[in-house]
Parts: structure tokens; sequence; C-alpha cells
């Protein structure tokens, strides 16, 4: 399945600078990104998030020089550019999504923080046919009307979202925002299950309590997606959030997990119980990512043996 990943700075851009109708532009741009009329659009918003996942490089650069600059770069663009919601251009990607088999995903940092956020969901439900996936952190959706709404998308297949850790002060400490757990805790137990697709990115902390979140979400009837850790190419330091392969299968193990697992994206292979081995799914270099593990492992007997 072809996945296109488009930015909306840069689409934006794009609408302003070809010649052409919106519907145009977007026919000439479908065109281009799947020939064979099947796969699924992921649009990028660029709405601030309020978390900052350890695992993230938006989050953990975006005090920094290079997330101020990124941040100035696109409130430059915006001001200069129409946006994608007043010239029609969202519902004209819509409408190609609906002459296709496409499916259409939103996402970036946190979509519910968009400044056109009801723009988007409006767009949304004149395209009733769009197979629709929303991806982010969906703690916003603790709002009970924002919630209904969301949830009577036509079309709506899945609300995407990352759970860390059961245990709500630790989700807090590796997606850095108080009450994150707590309140997506509450959102997780107030949609229908079948409307969820809820991630862990298996990061050394998130490890530790795995077992406690696995059962969690056996219990209120969730099949959780558990994803190997691999580093965004800017994130600083990831040497530490390496977790030993044995830990996780440590936590794999564990009689209730089974229940609770949907699938096992980019794991090393001795991380994967023999019978949890049919839920694997390739990602990444398993080698590499097995070898990473084990050097962060030796830097952290290193740095326990060393003089204080």
């Amino acid at each position: 399945m072809t996945l296109r990943f488009v930015d909306e700075d840069g689409l934006a851009r794009t609408f302003w600078l070809q010649r052409g109708s919106t519907a145009r532009v977007a026919r000439r741009q479908f065109d281009r990104w799947f020939p064979d009329g099947t796969g699924e659009l992921q649009l990028y918003l660029s709405a601030r998030c309020r978390q900052r996942c350890e695992f993230c490089e938006y989050g953990m650069t975006r005090d920094a020089l290079k997330g101020r600059t990124r941040d100035a770069a696109s409130a430059m663009a915006r001001a200069v550019v129409p946006d994608l919601f007043s010239t029609g251009a969202v519902d004209a990607l819509l409408g190609r999504c609906a002459e296709t088999s496409v499916r259409f995903t939103t996402t970036g940092y946190d979509w519910l923080e968009h400044p056109r956020r009801d723009a988007l969901l409006a767009a949304l439900e004149r395209a009733p046919t769009v197979p629709k996936f929303l991806q982010g952190p969906s703690t916003g959706l603790t709002d009970p009307a924002l919630r209904a709404r969301v949830c009577a998308l036509p079309g709506l297949q899945k609300v995407r979202t990352t759970l860390q850790s059961s245990d709500p002060h630790e989700h807090d400490a590796m997606v850095g925002r108080e009450g994150a757990g707590r309140a997506l805790l509450e959102v997780l137990t107030r949609i229908e299950p079948r409307l969820l697709e809820v991630s862990v990115v298996l990061t050394r902390r998130a490890v530790r309590s795995l077992s406690q979140t696995l059962q969690w979400a056996r219990e209120h009837h969730l099949k959780l997606k558990l994803q190997g850790f691999r580093p965004d190419p800017g994130l600083p330091h990831p040497e530490p959030l390496w977790p030993d392969p044995a830990d996780v299968r440590a936590a794999l193990e564990a009689p209730h997990a089974r229940d609770a697992i949907a699938t096992l994206i980019a794991l090393p292979g001795d991380a994967v119980p023999p019978a949890l081995a049919h839920l694997a799914q390739p990602g990444f270099d398993a080698a590499a990512a097995a070898a990473a593990a084990a050097a962060a492992a030796a830097s952290a007997s290193a740095a326990c043996d060393s003089p204080r």
C-alpha cells in the first residue's frame, strides 16, 4: 500500500504556487502520489503539541534553537500562504480520496490543538464515504461534546494514540506533561474499543510497566500495538531509551500478555517469545536495534561502576 506523508505548510505552498483550480491541483497531486488509486494520505498538521515525549524529536527539540527556528518558519509560512481550509484544498483532497480507494489520516503533533480544528472536522463530515484515521495524543477528547463529534464522524476507522503506561504518573514522565496519563486513560475508557488503535513505544521506561499496561488493556478489551523504539534522526541522546530485549521478553511472557497484543512491530528477535512470533512484523534492522540496546546497557553499567 502506498503511504504518502504530506506536510501542511508544504502542501499549502503547493496549492498556492500551482496554477489552476484547487480541485485541479488536488487531482494532479493525487495522480502523482497514488497512480493506482490506492493507499493512505497522511496530512501532517502544523499544530503545536503540549507534550514532550521522550521518543519524539519535535518534543525534545521544541525549546532548543532547532525547534524555535522550525516553529518560526512555519508561522511565517502561514502568515503569507493561504491555509488549506480557506482555499478548499482539504475538501478537494477528500474529494479525490472519495473518487479513489485512498484512506485519509490526520496527524501532526496534536491535531486537536490546530487553530482550524473545527474546519477540519466539518470537512471530514462532508466526506462520509472516505475511510478516516485520526492520530495524536488525543487527550483533548476528554471534552464530551468534542469526543461525541469525533466518534460520530462518518467513515471513522480508528482514533490512533499512544499509551506509554497505564500508570498515569509513569505516562506523564515519558510524555513530559503532567495530567496527560489520567486524561488519556479517561478517553480510552469512554471510546468504544473498536474505534481505538493504541500503541506503546517500547522505550526502556515503558518496558518497566509494560506487564501492568498489558493487564490494564486486557481488562478494558483493548489490544495494543507494541512498537520497537526507533529514534528519530534528530532525537538528541537516544541511547538511554533503548530497552534490554530480555526485559521486553519477560513482560511479553506474562500469562495475560497474549490477549492484550495486536501486533509486535520491529522488535529484536530475542525479545519475542515463540508463542507470540506470529504477531511480529518487521520495521527496521532488528540486529542494529539489539546492538544499540547492548551498547546502552553497557553504557549504563559503566556509569554505575564509575567513581563519584
